[in-house]
């Protein structure tokens, strides 16, 4: 749980910056998706890279 919100997090710092960047004028309405692709983004992530059961 705690890589996932870690992710999370880091996904959604990217995501604000990519936005920033690549269309300067970051308005409320841009950070919804943001949050939608970070949260598939880490939760992806957190499945693919968890830790095998042997």
């Amino acid at each position: 749980m705690k890589s996932f919100i870690v992710t999370f997090i880091f996904s959604i710092a990217v995501g604000t910056i990519y936005r920033w960047i690549s269309d300067p004028p970051l308005t409320w309405a841009k950070i919804p998706p943001i949050i939608t692709v970070a949260l598939v983004l880490s939760l992806v992530f957190t499945l693919a890279l968890r830790p095998r059961k042997k």
